[in-house]
């Protein structure tokens, strides 16, 4: 199948942005719940999204930009952002009072939309990715068997992949 076919995306960092903004959304759907119950129902599958999420680019995408740009930098910074979503996450888990784990997740939301500029923005990493020698045919596959297998832990999860 051809990369610039509209059902296989040109690169893997495409898939990586319709997760960014897939997870945003759900910041969203979460944050704006007047309902407490619905937002503490909700958490658990945002926070394994983001989780996945993270895997995905850490097992995948972060050494294969590593390898093909050998920007330690950048490779590195992105490493800190995700510890600091991953602190962010611990924040939300400890909370118990729903005022506190509302003001977590928006405190979450800015660390993850700091992630995400970081990653999509002009010389950032997905930039200086398309610009690499990367094999984005082959990266495609890995990021979309990443998550296949991380989904197959989680019956009845969307595959973002898709």
């Amino acid at each position: 199948m051809s990369s610039r076919s509209t059902d296989f995306p040109a690169d893997a960092m495409a898939i990586l942005e319709a997760d960014h903004r897939a997870l945003l959304q759900r910041f969203e759907r979460v944050l704006s719940s007047r309902n407490s119950l619905e937002r503490q129902q909700e958490w658990p599958a945002l926070s394994e999204a983001i989780k996945r999420h993270m895997r995905v680019e850490a097992d995948v995408f972060y050494p294969a930009f590593l390898d093909a740009t050998e920007d330690s930098l950048t490779h590195f910074v992105a490493s800190v952002g995700h510890e600091r979503i991953a602190a962010e996450m611990r924040d939300v888990l400890e909370q118990s009072a729903s005022a506190e784990i509302v003001s977590r997740m928006r405190s979450l939301k800015k660390v993850f939309l700091h992630h995400v500029s970081d990653m999509e923005a002009e010389g950032g990493m997905f930039d200086l990715a398309r610009r690499s020698t990367m094999n984005q045919e082959l990266l495609v596959q890995w990021v979309r068997a990443r998550y296949a297998a991380l989904e197959a832990a989680e019956p009845g999860r969307r595959s973002v992949a898709e």
